[in-house]
């Protein structure tokens, strides 16, 4: 019993202990099996209205995007620039299709399967799709339908075996290629599908219409004396921050921005040091003597130049000037002694000269390189020997490229000749005109005719070593330490910043640095050095050295801007010339008016202008010839008495004052029915073009790309 009690007495402390225990076994799972929760609430690149795209889901719209690139490009790799692109071009059409997506499904917009076949290979084909280059006419370059169905036949074939291991994956590639164009379509529709019915919405009534018309009903004919604001210098000019204020919260809505950082830096360029030089010349200095006295220097160019041994002849006129007047003043055999241009040490030396063509319009058919290739090709011979046309032949049998124009390769110089090999440039530059020269390559049997050549031109061949002088790792090292030591000594950006003068810096600054920005100023792969800025750096921080374009870099953070609205003080140069403006409108007008001018000619003394005139100006008027563009002439022009002096008015430009002499009224008869058309149509282009602006302006959209990439 006492056993019983003593249990009874601690029930209350042994749930608590078992609550506890089974607590910690619960988050213990929850933290450890179950931390996927937490993962999935920090693997979120971007989310649009609450709908989250996963870091995976973001990589694949990337790598989809880039494998569309390259197949457009014909490139195996892009350059840097275009993945900078993709990303954005990824970013922007998942945004736009959450949001669009949303409203489709609202609306009850579909694509029917009906509707994308007939819009991918039935009679209504999408104008996406005439555009894919795979599917236009090499001969005429339209759009032709037979090939766009052979292509479909061929990447949903279910047997690829006969492709080949590297065929088939390549057909793989284009059935991708290819979904990416079908999504793209379909999107496409419902978007043609949901402006339609936008415009469907816009109406204009009989008043707008009326008023329409009679905005361009009547046209006036002015004279007007202007004082431009320029001839009131602006540092006469006095401005408040309450000036500013009031032109800023006319704009305010223009300045909505996302989060950004203003940041401070340096960049020091990794440049040779004198010891680098001098270490090159002297590499210079040891093979000059061979590279002179030897007959033949092409291993010596192949082992010691950063350019390659060029086995051609090129013309004297497209060298470089110290190149031309070395030549010319040269013999065959002579060495130009190495000298700097630029950070390239380099010596020449002539290995021939003569008068020749600079280049040479080719033609050619590419035949295998075996029996049977043989076999045609003299077959082939023998028919253009005869009179056959050589397009029409290298259209059917040629298996380059070129085949798709005719075997045209157009013109090439002796260097580009050279890639294809002696022989190849022999045919193109010494075999007689029209004539065919059949030459083996190991690229294939080829068939070349050269039907025209440019003049003769002084040539030259050169041997050339070129050794670029670049930074080494002892110099990249001392530059390394310098900066390092800069940064320990000035810990704050006051001091960062101050003391850059006297140790040669130039500290620059960035007061809007974008979370998605990959450039920073004039250095284009920064990605690293905005991703410090948002991902680890509080105000006030200094980063550690980034190696950026081939500089040192150093990034302070100096302070961050939340999402909302870009601050006034960050805007004051976009605002100043407006706010000046206003100023001396108030001043040109007060002085103006002080005078009790009753003239106009007065006025333009006054101004110290002189009286001009405009024609045929309504309240539909764009630009005013002369003027340019002043809603506010447009607007008191029409509605002003005839031979009245108007009182002075402020523009966009200047200060005006005019006199309405002469008002016409158009002969156009009222038609309700074209005017509410015009109307219809011109707001439903609008409207259309503004809906996707509105809609994202109104989303949530939740940026995260800066955590990942």
């Amino acid at each position: 019993m006492a056993a019983l009690e003593t249990i009874r007495n601690r029930a209350g402390l042994l749930v608590g202990v078992i609550g506890l225990a089974l607590f910690a076994f619960v988050i213990g799972d929850f933290l450890n099996s179950g931390s996927s929760f937490f993962r999935s609430q920090q693997d979120k690149v971007v989310v649009v209205n609450g709908k989250k795209v996963s870091f995976d889901d973001f990589n694949n719209r990337i790598n989809e995007l880039t494998e569309v690139y390259k197949i457009q490009l014909g490139q195996q790799t892009l350059p840097e620039e275009y993945n900078v692109q993709i990303r954005q071009a990824a970013y922007e059409g998942i945004v736009r299709e959450e949001i669009m997506n949303e409203e489709f499904e609202k609306l009850g917009i579909t694509v029917s399967p009906e509707e994308l076949f007939d819009l991918i290979q039935g009679k209504n084909i999408s104008p996406m799709v005439q555009q894919i280059p795979f599917f236009r006419n090499p001969q005429t370059g339209a759009f032709d339908k037979a090939m766009l169905l052979n292509f479909l036949r061929t990447i949903n074939a279910t047997d690829l075996s006969q492709y080949g291991p590297e065929g088939a994956e390549q057909v793989k590639q284009l059935k991708n290629y290819w979904m990416f164009w079908e999504k793209s379509i379909k999107q496409q529709r419902l978007e043609e599908k949901y402006n339609a019915l936008i415009a469907k919405g816009v109406i204009a009534n009989p008043i707008e219409a009326q008023s329409m018309y009679n905005g361009g009903k009547v046209n006036a004919d002015f004279a007007f004396a202007m004082q431009p604001y320029a001839s009131i210098p602006d540092s006469t000019i006095k401005v408040s921050d309450k000036d500013y204020q009031k032109v800023y919260d006319k704009y305010k809505e223009q300045f909505k921005q996302e989060e950004t950082r203003s940041v401070k830096y340096l960049a020091l360029p990794i440049r040779p040091s004198k010891d680098d030089y001098a270490e090159v010349e002297q590499k210079m200095d040891e093979i000059q003597g061979e590279f002179t006295t030897s007959s033949d220097v092409k291993d010596l160019v192949m082992d010691y130049s950063d350019s390659p041994y060029i086995d051609a002849y090129v013309s004297v006129s497209s060298l470089s000037p110290s190149l031309q007047a070395f030549v010319n003043e040269s013999n065959v055999g002579d060495v130009k002694s190495p000298s700097y241009e630029g950070d390239v040490y380099s010596m020449a030396k002539i290995l021939g000269k003569t008068t020749a063509a600079d280049s040479a319009n080719v033609r050619m058919i590419v035949l295998p390189n075996d029996a049977q290739g043989e076999k045609l090709a003299d077959s082939l011979s023998t028919e253009l020997s005869k009179g056959a046309k050589f397009n029409e032949l290298a259209a059917q049998f040629s298996h380059h490229q070129s085949a798709q124009n005719g075997g045209e390769l157009g013109w090439v110089n002796e260097i580009a000749a050279s890639q294809a090999g002696s022989e190849f440039v022999n045919a193109a530059f010494n075999a007689p005109l029209n004539k065919v020269t059949t030459i083996k390559t190991p690229y294939g049997i080829q068939l070349v005719q050269v039907t025209e050549r440019t003049a003769p031109v002084a040539k030259a061949k050169l041997a050339v070593i070129d050794m670029e002088v670049t930074p080494s790792q002892r110099t990249s090292s001392n530059l390394y330490n310098e900066l390092s030591s800069y940064i320990a000594s000035n810990k704050n950006i006051a001091d960062f910043e101050k003391n850059a003068i006297e140790k040669g810096y130039n500290v620059l600054s960035n007061p809007a640095l974008s979370g998605n920005d990959y450039s920073l100023g004039t250095l284009q792969n920064a990605r690293q050095a905005t991703a410090w800025a948002f991902r680890s750096a509080k105000k006030g921080d200094i980063s550690q050295i980034f190696e950026i374009d081939n500089n040192f870099v150093v990034v302070a953070l100096d302070g961050i801007t939340e999402k909302g609205y870009t601050p006034l003080a960050q805007v004051k140069a976009l605002l100043r010339n407006e706010v000046i403006n206003d100023k001396k409108a108030e001043m040109i007008i007060s002085d103006l008016k002080s005078k009790n001018l009753t003239s106009l000619d007065a006025y333009a003394q006054a101004m110290q202008t002189s009286v001009d005139t405009a024609m045929m100006v309504n309240f539909n008027t764009q630009r005013i010839t002369g003027i340019g563009n002043e809603p506010v002439l447009c607007a008191l022009a029409p509605m002003s008495q005839l031979n009245q002096l108007s009182a002075p008015v402020k523009g966009m430009n200047g200060v005006f004052v005019i006199n309405v002499f002469n008002k016409v009224d158009s002969e156009k008869p009222y038609d309700q029915k074209a005017e509410i058309s015009t109307i219809e149509n011109s707001l439903a282009y609008r409207i259309i073009y503004q809906t996707y602006n509105v809609l994202r302006m109104n989303a949530d959209i939740d940026d995260n790309r800066v955590s990942f990439f």
